[in-house]
């Protein structure tokens, strides 16, 4: 077509004025000085405004107001894009050396409320505490004080990044520290969540940790599991859910041998709260199995093995106790309900070749083997 030349010259509100009107659909533009201002306007039907360099557009203004670098066609206020490349975004700081904990750029969310703005979330780099050479990467959000909270931090140390959870300087890889103000009270720091993709799930279902990392021969490696598992369930549910929900905890190791076996399950605690070692299905407070010779071993650190049976409910009948002192074994029921058998009875191990004893409190009744 044919490019008309508008109105150039000045008038009483308007300086530079350049100006052209297309009749068909009532499009023009015009770029002037307004009592200072250096104002690009366009108006008509899809009227947007094109930077190009050496005809290449470069930065593309909708008429939505929306800003494509790269692009031409956005539905956001801003995007940037590169061709079959990487594009990125700078926020630099120029001058002289940083300091520690020193700020470089952020990043800030506000939104209006209460007719002003109120910032709801940042995201702000800067160097940490350790160091001028190491930065930080916090993420803020408003609690409902109003202020910014730094709720994650990535924190830079000699040895990699560390991620902090409610503190800005985690000693660890994952640290996550608390807000309980109470000196009595337990707080949960970490959630384990199965999700709600598994609908009506059946006993074994559960979540869990995973301990990986590499063996001698730098082969990866499994090396254990805590699991928290769904040990029973009823055919049916309700909305204050299932009456016959109960739980588990199992752990896990693994034994070694080629680098595809996996960690087993070694122990268990049951939702009543009895602990299987070598069961998966206790049905004592305690259920130890093993193939091994020695089963359990009891130690104490004067050099004798103790275990002490007892009961809080009926003090009438006293307590069994096994001990094992310089190869002694005894075993002795004490109390008063005993106190007619003389308030003893004892198993003696007298010796290497396995003289065994029989008695109560005086050796009149023994019987020797």
């Amino acid at each position: 077509g044919t490019l008309t030349g508008g109105l150039i010259g000045t008038s009483a509100n308007f300086v530079g004025t350049i100006r052209s009107t297309l009749a068909s659909d009532n499009s023009y533009y015009s770029l002037f000085s307004n009592n200072g201002p250096l104002v690009l306007d366009t108006y008509g039907v899809g009227a947007y405004i094109d930077f190009k360099i050496l005809g290449s557009t470069k930065l593309t203004m909708t008429n939505a107001g929306n800003v494509g670098i790269g692009v031409t066609d956005t539905g956001a206020k801003l995007q940037i894009d590169k061709a079959n490349a990487n594009s990125s975004v700078i926020i630099s700081r120029s001058g002289t050396n940083l300091g520690v904990s020193t700020g470089i750029g952020s990043i800030t969310f506000p939104a209006h409320y209460n007719s002003s703005y109120t910032n709801y979330a940042a995201i702000q780099a800067y160097s940490n505490n350790l160091s001028s050479l190491r930065g930080s990467l916090d993420f803020k959000v408003k609690s409902t004080s109003g202020t910014l909270l730094t709720g994650m931090t990535l924190y830079g140390t000699s040895a990699g990044i560390n991620v902090g959870i409610g503190t800005t300087s985690p000693s660890t890889k994952l640290e996550l520290y608390g807000y309980n103000s109470s000196r009595n009270t337990l707080e949960n720091l970490l959630t384990l969540n199965g999700g709600a993709n598994s609908n009506n799930p059946y006993s074994g279902f559960g979540m869990g940790i995973k301990f990986s990392g590499r063996d001698y021969s730098n082969a990866v490696r499994d090396y254990a599991y805590i699991y928290g598992v769904m040990e029973d369930a009823n055919s049916h549910s309700t909305p204050a859910g299932d009456p016959g929900f109960e739980s588990q905890l199992r752990f896990y190791t693994n034994t070694g041998g080629a680098s595809a076996t996996l960690p087993t399950q070694k122990m268990v605690i049951t939702g009543p709260g009895n602990v299987g070692i070598g069961v998966t299905g206790p049905v004592s407070k305690l259920e130890v199995f093993s193939t091994a010779t020695n089963t359990a071993t009891f130690k104490n650190s004067i050099g004798q093995q103790t275990v002490t049976f007892g009961s809080t409910t009926n003090t009438a009948y006293s307590d069994i106790v096994l001990a094992t002192n310089s190869g002694t074994g005894e075993i002795f029921k004490a109390g008063t309900g005993y106190t007619s058998w003389g308030g003893a009875l004892a198993l003696n191990i007298y010796n290497s070749n396995g003289a065994i004893a029989f008695h109560p409190s005086s050796t009149a009744n023994s019987m020797f083997v």
